[in-house]
């Protein structure tokens, strides 16, 4: 994805993937449908008292941009955000694997590295 901002997905240990990432992922594949959707959604539920913490504004605070996106918005949107986390997990397993492989060759063998790197990617692996 180029000329996108980075986007750092923490994920705990077990498994959980950082909720603020998450909904920055949402507003970056977000269309302007989904976007109108959203804050729709958030008005509406300010106005019937179930949302009183933010206020919606056309200029985008951190925390609209959060009450906006901390929810699905499209089961497109969700499908696209699920597999650039899932690819980009699936990517890094390889790479843990591929080091774990060429830390083990006989130039280097550096067990420390190997055990850490196969470690790594058994659990990306879950």
């Amino acid at each position: 994805m180029l000329r996108y901002p980075t986007t750092i997905a923490t994920i705990d240990y077990d498994g959980q993937i950082d909720s603020g990432a998450i909904a920055s992922l949402r507003q970056l594949f977000a269309n302007d449908v989904e976007v109108d959707q959203a804050h729709a959604r958030l008005r509406d539920e300010q106005e019937n008292g179930v949302r009183n913490d933010v206020t919606v504004s056309p200029s985008t605070s951190t925390t609209t941009t959060m009450s906006l996106f901390a929810r699905p918005i499209s089961d497109r949107n969700e499908e696209e955000v699920f597999s650039l986390l899932a690819s980009a997990l699936d990517g890094d397993m390889d790479e843990a694997r591929t080091g774990a492989k060429e830390a083990s060759l006989p130039h280097i063998n550096d067990e420390l590295v190997v055990d850490y790197l196969t470690a790594r990617a058994n659990h990306l692996e879950k």
